[in-house]
Formats: structure tokens, C-alpha cells, sequence
């Protein structure tokens, strides 16, 4: 099974929905993964993509961070958290089972430079998702 996927780091999707809407319309993808789309869950606007043909699974968060996919083909399962046991507050991570596989979407924290203590989180992330990855899903899931 071939899907069309794009992801798109949004900027807040209620400011930019008009145009996201706009490009599924032009280019049909069967999958978009959002990142940041600065809404809790329940203010995201999944009723205009519902129109649109798509399903949406969010993950939001007031003000900050937030994913989402969406998705023109039925959905079977919604994982929305590491599933750690560490702090997950910051909503960075959303898969979903689909049609065969699964779709992942994850806002990677920014890194800037090597000597930046923030650089030193984003490895943290890196290695956190690498183990969930390793962990929760099998080769040809």
C-alpha cells in the first residue's frame, strides 16, 4: 500500500487553516501530520477538515507545541504519549493506525547550537523517541 504523506509545521492552525485547507484541496495527500498547532485538543478545527474528507486525531496543548494527523483513510488505533512513565506534558508526540501502518508525528524540540543547553533536550528527545519506536512497534507493523 502506497499513502501520499506531508507534514507541515503549522504556526498555530486556526491562523492558518484557510490556507491548509486550500493545499489539501490542491494536493489530496492521504496523510498530513501538524505540527505545532498551538490549540488544545478540543479547540482544533476538525470539523472544517472533516469536511474537507479528512479524519483528524490532535494532540493540542494551550498556547504551545501540539500535533496532529489527518487522514483520508479510516484510523483503527490513537497513541498519544510516550508511554514512559517520564514527564509527557508537552504535546509533541501522536500516531495512529492506519489502512496497514501506522503514521507517526512528532514536533521535535528546537536544538539551536551544539553548545546551547537546549541542544542537549533535543538529543534527549531523539533518544527518548528511538527508544519508543524500538520498543512499541515491530518491523512491518
Amino acid at each position: 500500500m502506497v499513502w501520499k504523506m506531508a507534514t507541515f509545521n503549522v504556526n498555530g492552525v486556526r491562523a492558518r487553516l484557510a490556507a491548509v485547507l486550500e493545499w489539501l484541496q490542491d494536493n489530496r495527500p492521504d496523510v498530513l501530520c501538524l505540527q505545532e498547532i498551538k490549540c488544545r485538543t478540543e479547540e482544533f478545527p476538525a470539523d472544517a477538515f472533516q469536511s474537507a474528507g479528512y479524519a483528524a486525531h490532535v494532540r493540542g496543548q494551550k498556547s504551545f507545541h501540539g500535533v496532529a494527523i489527518l487522514a483520508r483513510r479510516p484510523s483503527t488505533k490513537v497513541l498519544n504519549s510516550f508511554d514512559d512513565g517520564d514527564n509527557d506534558e508537552e504535546a509533541r508526540l501522536i500516531a495512529t493506525r492506519l489502512d496497514g501502518g501506522w503514521g507517526v508525528n512528532s514536533y521535535v524540540p528546537q536544538g539551536r547550537d551544539p553548545d546551547h543547553p537546549a541542544f542537549q533536550i533535543k538529543l534527549e528527545y531523539f533518544a527518548r523517541i528511538h527508544r519508543w519506536l524500538h520498543n512499541r512497534f515491530e518491523p512491518g507493523q
